[in-house]
């Protein structure tokens, strides 16, 4: 799998976890608002201003957690793609250190039977 489509999969799966974290308090909301009043004066009055205070609140926490949440994982995975970069200059070292190893065990035995 490439990057990109790794990175793909991520933002889209982040995205549907945000879409299902929001979806519990627009059910409460409904709950509420069907089971409360069962009609919409739920929004007039003091009752009103809360609920609206309430889903404005929802939407914006929503929006800037989403973008707060997407730049630790944004991290995360640059993190991990310099690990893996890592990693793989560390094998190649190594390799390249056994090879000299042996390289020079040989030159010396063939010089110094």
């Amino acid at each position: 799998m490439d990057v990109r489509d790794m990175e793909k999969q991520v933002r889209r799966d982040f995205n549907n976890s945000i879409c299902l974290i929001g979806i519990i308090p627009f059910a409460v909301f409904i709950y509420l608002l069907a089971g409360k009043v069962g009609s919409f004066r739920i929004f007039t009055g003091e009752i009103g201003y809360i609920v609206f205070i309430t889903m404005t609140l929802l939407l914006l926490g929503i929006v800037t957690g989403r973008k707060m949440l997407w730049t630790v994982i944004r991290r995360l995975f640059d993190f991990n793609q310099e690990i893996v970069r890592l990693q793989a200059d560390l094998i190649e070292k190594n390799r390249l250190a056994a090879i000299t190893e042996t390289t020079l065990a040989l030159s010396h035995e063939i010089n110094n039977p």
